[in-house]
């Protein structure tokens, strides 16, 4: 981003002393600096500090050495620093204070308050521009939010809604508001929030498999990754990041193999198992915090399940999309989104002369369900009850398929066996499972003998990472074949590394993974 900027010095007439002294601005400086650049990932530099004793302090910030690019800063005298040139609209956006040494903190600063001055002054033209889908959501300097639908798409009454100067905006009750373009400061579509989502699922993809194989780049670019995230949602898992952030520099002091016979040096190799095993906890973290998130979303409202439900008690239900002009027309006035949104999002209607109300509402309360009320405008009496099927969409990033389902149980065996416990790794197995393990002379089957095997092999200190997986699907029974990766200790009292292929036989039972049969093998 180019950060705002002014070339002016401003010296702000307020009586309260200026009682900081010139390194302490310096410092605040620094770090404003490094956030910066940590943001835009240029060199910044500090430089026209000026500094007026007991009165007051400012300087400016060069980004890649573009003078004054990374904005020009005034130091107040209770010690908030702002940029010269938002903090005049907006007082209150400190982006640091005197004595701060928290660049994350700094950063979220940055990025709030910019985005107030560089939001887009709407007009009709910029507003049209920025409707990307059928309908979204503007947002007043109050913070009041109102439906607004897209101009030009086939529709006259959308149209309609929009004039030179103003247009007409719904709110959630589906009372009708004249805004003046002027007045908006922002405009979203739920497409924001589903790449959030995604992007976050991604993150979460890449860090369940992060191993000590993707070297030092890759897992440098994770950490970073991850900060931005965080930064963007108020740190929500800032605390997973501490075992991802001691392997990145565990493998950078390892150094390289192959390079000065460093593969046979033992620090490099206690370098290398400590990363492993911060990666393997790291892995857990991300196991557990995906399974927690994956249990909120499965207890939030799930528009899917309640229509199935609806059905089962006999409920009509129909899709406005499949109305006639007519009565889309009507529900339009009434406040309802008569837009099917490519069939992705189809609103749904009930009418209460065909449903039963108690019976109804009760279903869509546990389903947690927000529906609307309306009186039934061709129907005195009679109410309809609406909701959008698009507002619940499920957003869940574990088990978003079997394949993944499956993954993920492979990865849990493999963080399993690295925690040395012979029981939770037996249990993973169904109780008459069958075993071929890479070390063993003979075939191993239930809950005893597949014991004994893993309390000879953790002897050896495994810890493993996936190399190859392929997925067959049969339902309740799934095969993954692919190769693993194993570091043990070997006989000389050396790490060794050890390349095998697998096969597992899944079954779901009780909803869960079991394995039911697998064969490791020793690459030939």
């Amino acid at each position: 981003m180019k950060h705002i900027k002014t070339f002016d010095f401003i010296n702000e007439s307020i009586n309260e002393a200026f009682k900081f002294d010139e390194k302490q601005v310096k410092d605040v400086a620094d770090k404003i600096a490094q956030a910066i650049a940590k943001m835009d990932k240029m060199k910044t530099e500090v430089h026209d500090m000026e500094f007026d004793k007991g009165r007051g302090a400012g300087f400016d910030i060069s980004m890649d050495g573009d003078k004054s690019d990374g904005g020009s800063y005034t130091v107040r005298p209770n010690g908030d620093v702002v940029n010269s040139a938002i903090g005049n609209a907006f007082p209150n956006a400190v982006y640091a204070k005197i004595g701060d040494t928290d660049i994350k903190k700094i950063m979220k600063n940055i990025k709030m308050y910019e985005s107030f001055v560089n939001e887009a002054k709407f007009d009709k033209k910029k507003l049209i521009k920025a409707v990307k889908k059928d309908d979204g959501f503007i947002q007043l300097g109050n913070g009041e939010e109102y439906l607004i639908y897209k101009y030009d798409n086939g529709n006259d009454d959308n149209d309609e809604m929009w004039g030179d100067k103003t247009i007409f905006a719904l709110d959630q009750d589906g009372g009708e508001h004249e805004i003046k373009y002027s007045d908006i400061v922002s405009y979203n579509e739920s497409i924001v929030t589903e790449a959030k989502d995604q992007k976050l699922a991604k993150l979460f993809k890449q860090s369940i498999k992060a191993s000590v194989k993707d070297g030092e780049d890759k897992l440098y670019k994770l950490t970073q990754d991850w900060e931005d995230w965080n930064i963007d949602n108020d740190d929500k898992y800032d605390d997973l990041l501490d075992p991802l952030f001691m392997a990145v520099e565990l493998v950078q002091d390892a150094g390289v193999p192959g390079v000065n016979n460093v593969e046979d040096d033992k620090e490099y190799r206690m370098y290398i198992k400590s990363a492993e095993k911060h990666l393997k906890q790291f892995n857990k973290d991300i196991a557990k915090a995906m399974k927690g998130l994956n249990e909120g979303l499965n207890n939030g409202p799930r528009a899917d399940k309640a229509i199935k439900d609806l059905e089962k008690i006999g409920a009509q239900i129909d899709y406005l999309s499949d109305a006639d002009d007519a009565t889309k027309k009507i529900w339009k006035k009434a406040g309802v989104n008569t837009e099917d949104d490519n069939g992705n999002h189809p609103t749904i209607i009930l009418y209460s002369y065909v449903n039963s109300w108690p019976e109804t509402k009760k279903l869509l309360d546990k389903s947690k369900i927000k529906y609307k009320e309306l009186e039934d405008p061709n129907s005195a009496g009679e109410s309809f009850i609406v909701f959008n099927e698009g507002t619940f969409i499920d957003l869940r990033i574990v088990n978003e398929n079997v394949n993944d389902e499956i993954e993920l149980a492979l990865t849990n065996w493999l963080n399993v066996l690295a925690d040395g416990n012979a029981v939770a790794v037996t249990d993973l197995y169904l109780g008459d499972g069958v075993l071929l393990g890479t070390v063993a002379k003979d075939i191993k089957q239930g809950h005893t003998e597949i014991q004994e095997y893993f309390e000879m092999f953790l002897k050896k200190s495994p810890i493993g990472s996936i190399d190859s997986f392929i997925l067959q699907n049969f339902g309740d029974i799934c095969i993954s074949d692919g190769t693993y990766t194993f570091e043990i200790d070997g006989d000389g009292g050396n790490r060794e590394s050890v390349a095998a292929r697998y096969t597992y036989v899944w079954k779901k039972e009780n909803k869960k993974w079991m394995i039911a049969t697998h064969h490791s093998s020793v690459n030939p």
